[in-house]
């Protein structure tokens, strides 16, 4: 990606959503589940969420991309996901995994584990910990929440490598890789950590993105960098935690009429 050209490039691949209108398949936890579906209409995508094995299938082959999302398992989780993950590889649908407490648990750990050995997962986004326990490093994590993550930026370049696919690890500074280059993104504000299922509206993003341009690196890249301004609009219109998610699916809409603004500093390259 040539960064000079980048600003136009976001603003492309941001301008796919409104063309594309992309139907993203959610398997996702029921937590987070209605934020994610909100987020989804927001901006412009059509969200469809169930967990109902007959159907999987079906819906993985009709979808424009599939999002699976660990964050309430079940026994049954693994059956259900790893059909998903086969029936959008069948019809190179692309395939986001977040490996919502991955380490926490070992069956989170070997769940997460034998996904990725099916081999049609396209990005693999999580927080710092989860991306740094995956990749080997000494990590940590308590519950669900992120914990010690000491070098994300090479967690990711391991795992994309290792996977053949685009990792993400979200924090203070989220880091992006393809398995040749890495790539920073800074901006947004606290608030995005201050409530529950923030992580996972992302996924909806990212997922919805590279559904709508089919670009799965530029896709994440922009995917970021709206939610990171998003943030920063919404900070100014919120009066605290509880009322900044309603202005943060605000602000990605205002974004989807409005276009992509310039990006600033908040991107760059990281030189191995």
């Amino acid at each position: 990606m040539n960064t000079r050209c980048l600003d136009e490039r976001f603003r492309t691949v941001w301008s796919a959503l409104a063309k594309q209108r992309p139907l993203v398949y959610h398997l996702t936890n029921s937590v987070a589940m209605n934020f994610q579906a909100q987020i989804a209409v927001a901006m412009g995508a059509s969200p469809l969420m169930s967990l109902c094995p007959s159907e999987v299938e079906d819906l993985a082959k009709t979808a424009d991309a599939v999002l699976i999302n660990i964050g309430t398992p079940t026994p049954d989780s693994e059956t259900v996901f790893a059909m998903a993950i086969r029936a959008a590889g069948s019809v190179n649908r692309p395939v986001l995994l977040d490996p919502v407490g991955y380490g926490a648990t070992h069956f989170r750990t070997q769940l997460v584990d034998r996904l990725l050995q099916e081999g049609h997962v396209a990005l693999v986004k999580g927080n710092a910990a989860e991306i740094s326990l995956l990749s080997g490093q000494e990590a940590s994590v308590r519950g669900v929440d992120a914990g010690y993550a000491p070098d994300p930026g090479k967690a990711v370049f391991d795992v994309a490598r290792s996977w053949n696919c685009i990792a993400i690890a979200t924090g203070p500074i989220d880091w992006v890789s393809d398995g040749e280059r890495i790539w920073s993104v800074q901006g947004g504000h606290p608030y995005l950590a201050s409530f529950s299922g923030s992580g996972c509206a992302l996924g909806t993003i990212v997922a919805a993105i590279v559904a709508a341009s089919r670009l799965p690196l530029e896709g994440a890249l922009t995917a970021l960098l709206a939610y990171r301004i998003a943030a920063e609009t919404a900070a100014l219109e919120s009066r605290g935690p509880g009322t900044f998610p309603s202005a943060l699916i605000d602000a990605l809409h205002c974004l989807t009429q409005q276009g992509f603004p310039p990006v600033g500093e908040r991107v760059r390259e990281i030189i191995l």
